[in-house]
């Protein structure tokens, strides 16, 4: 069973090493276990100070500001994202844990140390309690890190997956499960996982490839611009970090890179779950698209949608999810 042990002080790793009115230095260190893996830094209550970078997922790019729009309702977007799959047919349905299938592609002896960057509200909590000693969850939505909080009480810290506040060699498992995209700097990001991560120890990157869910984006794209032209580009987060170009990211930094995919397909009966899903990403993107202007490509959306259900029956949809391991 994994560890969520006692906390004491620790000193920041040179990439830590600011002044002293830098929250991530003056906050409380923490210690898991007795062995030497500490966080140096991070934060369950203030947050993490960090530069608004603009991440290009649509017109005119989003800023670090809309990830905590995104992510600051506890969960609500995401569990609304991650109901999609029970449309799952075939492999990868919503019977399959998929959570313990990426996980197992590390050889797992019970004594590792694990790092959960970019935790969410915790959806591999269960999973790694079953296969880790020690687990310290990361995330740099406070609110995420809340929510998984409440799921398992122990160590999770306010934390930017691009400056991990974790020794050098420190933990033999770094998960980072769909989040990659989120980062602003992706290759500062898995450097800092190679730096963290001890010899012989696993990068195991959980993400959907370029072809995931391919159809629904095509028809928000075609409604977008017959309502508002061809400036529109619908948020698509996994273009920027997919199955298909982090293990080419990845290579330089580790060893060895191998990837795995789990392709199956969604079957989706009626418009409604497609448009909760589309509607789950519009925290955040309110400076980019005015909501009078999003509640109009959202009619479109499902006047095309429903058109192709009663023409098809049925809106089949391409799954391509899978995982990354870097060693």
């Amino acid at each position: 069973m994994a560890e969520m042990l006692p906390i004491r002080s620790a000193r920041p790793h040179r990439s830590e090493r600011r002044g002293s009115d830098d929250p991530i230095v003056t906050m409380a260190a923490r210690r898991l276990g007795t062995g030497p893996l500490t966080i140096a830094a991070g934060s369950t209550a203030g947050g993490t100070r960090v530069a608004e970078d603009r991440i290009d997922v649509g017109r005119g790019g989003v800023a670090r500001s809309a990830l905590a729009a995104q992510y600051g309702d506890g969960g609500a977007n995401l569990v609304t994202r991650t109901g999609v799959y029970r449309y799952v047919v075939g492999a990868g349905d919503a019977a399959f844990d998929f959570p313990g299938w990426v996980l197992d592609h590390h050889l797992w002896r019970g004594e590792e140390t694990v790092a959960d960057v970019g935790c969410g509200p915790g959806h591999y909590v269960e999973a790694l309690a079953g296969r880790a000693r020690r687990v310290a969850q990361l995330d740099l939505s406070p609110a995420m890190v809340a929510a998984c909080r409440r799921r398992r009480a122990g160590a999770q810290v306010v934390a930017d997956a691009a400056r991990l506040p974790l020794g050098a060699a420190s933990v033999d498992v770094v998960l980072a499960a769909h989040m990659l995209y989120h980062v602003a700097r992706i290759d500062d990001a898995l450097a800092e996982a190679r730096r963290v991560l001890r010899p012989g120890g696993s990068l195991l990157v959980a993400l959907n490839g370029v072809a995931d869910k391919a159809e629904i984006l095509s028809l928000w794209q075609d409604a977008g611009r017959a309502v508002l032209g061809a400036g529109f580009d619908a948020p698509n987060w996994s273009a920027r970090a997919n199955l298909d170009n982090v293990p080419g990211l990845a290579g330089a930094h580790f060893g060895s890179v191998s990837v795995d995919r789990l392709p199956g397909r969604f079957r989706f009966p009626a418009s409604d779950p497609v448009l909760a899903w589309v509607q789950s990403l519009r925290a955040g993107t309110e400076d980019v698209v005015a909501d009078a202007e999003w509640d109009a490509v959202v009619a479109e959306l499902r006047r095309r949608l429903e058109e192709r259900l009663g023409r098809e029956g049925a809106l089949v949809v391409t799954k391509d999810s899978g995982v990354v391991v870097a060693r």
